[in-house]
């Protein structure tokens, strides 16, 4: 089962009476609860996570320096190409993207932290 079927198993959940169902695969697990016709969709993936490193040294951010909270927040399903990070370098900052489709585990490196080339910045499990 793919993401995408998960998700319109939830849609056909709602209109049920169903409060729970549960399906495992060899690529993960689905969780899906449905409260008054509400329904939340929990994935958690089994392959191993995949820890993404810094393309070049700088300054890693976990948010961007005019706001408050990161760029994204753990266990949140990201696309390939997506903003997770930046990279300061002088006045400059610089993307750090999701470098394929998956779940956002945490950051490795503490945010305003000083990186060097191929330092661990955060980890994604593959979808």
């Amino acid at each position: 089962m793919t993401n995408d079927q998960a998700a319109v198993v939830a849609g056909w959940l709602a209109g049920t009476d169903i409060a729970m169902l549960e399906l495992s695969g060899p690529d993960g697990q689905w969780l899906i609860r449905n409260e008054g016709g509400k329904t939340t969709l929990t994935i958690t993936s089994t392959r191993p996570a995949l820890a993404v490193s810094a393309p070049h040294a700088g300054v890693f951010l976990t948010h961007h320096p005019l706001q408050r909270h990161p760029v994204v927040e753990p266990e949140t399903l990201v696309a390939q190409g997506q903003l997770v990070g930046l990279l300061q370098v002088g006045v400059l900052v610089v993307p750090v993207v999701a470098p394929q489709d998956g779940i956002f585990v945490n950051y490795s490196s503490a945010d305003r932290s000083l990186v060097g080339y191929a330092t661990p910045l955060f980890e994604l499990r593959p979808l």
